[in-house]
């Protein structure tokens, strides 16, 4: 790509096992332009494996029954799932994206956007086969039904594990 006509370089830039050994050295095609490098988009899922699963971990929302859903009528009677069992590890998640932020800032980037703040179309729920926040990259967890947050009383979300991760990390960079 000929980023001459732009004032900053912006890939999209996720991390992953795969790609985890030479995550910053496939920044510097990026780098090497001279300009402000952002990564517009990085993130990581909420379930155990997440970070094995590909680049975006998609997949684990049953897609036959999001559609169905998602339709006027018969979404009355279909509620969107996960499409097998999945355990969910905040831990993990916040650990990743702590690894990754120090990773992009030791690698001289200018900036880096987690890609979900909040996914309420994918609310948390204590029933693994119907948590489908366990699929969102957010930093909090949607709460279902109207219900708000004991954390941030006013808000319908409650933060998760990488909520604070994050804070600490630009709190202290």
């Amino acid at each position: 790509m000929d980023w001459s006509p732009f004032d900053y370089v912006g890939p999209d830039h996720y991390r992953e096992a795969r790609t985890k050994d030479r995550y910053v050295e496939m920044l510097q095609p990026y780098l090497s332009t001279g300009k402000p490098v952002i990564v517009t988009e990085c993130g990581m899922r909420t379930f155990l494996g997440a970070e094995n699963s590909g680049a975006l971990g998609f997949g684990v929302i049953d897609p036959n029954r999001f559609v169905l859903h998602s339709l006027p009528v018969i979404g009355r009677f279909v509620r969107s799932r996960l499409n097998g069992t999945y355990e969910r590890d905040e831990a993990m998640q916040a650990r990743e994206l702590a690894e990754t932020l120090d990773d992009l800032e030791r690698a001289g980037v200018a900036g880096a956007l987690l890609s979900t703040f909040s996914t309420p179309q994918a609310p948390i729920d204590d029933d693994p086969r119907y948590d489908l926040d366990m699929d969102s990259t957010s930093l909090v967890k949607s709460l279902p039904g109207g219900r708000r947050g004991t954390a941030y009383p006013d808000t319908p979300w409650e933060p998760k594990e990488s909520f604070s991760v994050v804070a600490r990390h630009f709190a202290t960079h």
